[in-house]
């Protein structure tokens, strides 16, 4: 389970969060600026894309 601390700035409450003012654009700045980077476990991922898939299926 997630930690208080995280559930708060989880991305699926934040906007509420901060509407409400729960938190301040200030607090999530430094929430962000404290997680660590994390960049080389990335992984690469190949993807094949086809154009215009969403217009053809409106064209349906």
């Amino acid at each position: 389970m997630a930690r208080s601390k995280d559930r708060k700035y989880d991305i699926r409450t934040l906007d509420r969060f901060l509407r409400d003012g729960k938190i301040s654009d200030e607090e999530h700045q430094a929430y962000l600026n404290e997680l660590p980077d994390v960049a080389e476990k990335a992984a690469t991922v190949e993807a094949d894309f086809e154009e215009n898939v969403l217009e053809k299926k409106d064209q349906e």
